[in-house]
């Protein structure tokens, strides 16, 4: 029984500096580019679906979206998002990685008689898969909250919470 509790501390013990680990950019010296799409629901009602074109810029802490979301039929929105690298993160196994980073968001809708100013913060946590050395795959669950401003035609101005957890599934070139 002891041989048991001394194996079991071990491995605790070991593990821990993975789980705590910071993420490590998996080519810091590359540029990337991909695809990703977003599916999900607003913790304030509404969905989420849309694509958006995945950057990484070479030696900078930052993978950038550009967004391109539909609410509805009638309405929709172009944004930018941009997650900070190094908060949690680590790999399971050689090609299987975990992250969890911290990032923000802003954007502009249109559509059903209005316009929508919003920014916001984000918190991707999510999995990352890299087969081979120029591709990857990823999926995360990013809760986000923000605030934003609705303008209407007939002067219906007014401030609102924005926020939801979409899912996002992509893929990622690396040069």
């Amino acid at each position: 029984m002891k041989k048991l509790l001394i194996v079991f501390v071990l491995v605790t013990v070991f593990s821990t500096g993975t789980v705590f680990a910071q993420r490590e950019d998996p080519r810091p010296d590359n540029f990337g580019i991909g695809v990703l799409g977003r599916f999900g629901g607003g913790w304030l009602g509404g969905t989420y679906g849309g694509a958006a074109l995945a950057l990484k810029i070479p030696n900078l802490p930052v993978y950038w979206g550009i967004d391109f979301d539909l609410y509805g039929d009638s309405y929709f929105r172009v944004g930018v998002t941009a997650d900070f690298l190094n908060i949690f993160g680590g790999k399971f196994i050689p090609c299987i990685g975990w992250y969890w980073d911290l990032g923000a968001f802003a954007g502009l809708g249109f559509g059903n008689d209005r316009m929508d100013i919003d920014i916001g913060v984000r918190l991707p946590l999510g999995l990352t898969f890299q087969p081979i050395e120029w591709f990857e795959i990823f999926l995360a669950w990013v809760p986000s909250i923000g605030v934003g401003i609705r303008t209407r035609l007939h002067n219906d101005d007014r401030a609102y919470l924005y926020g939801g957890w979409p899912f996002e599934l992509g893929i990622r070139f690396w040069f």
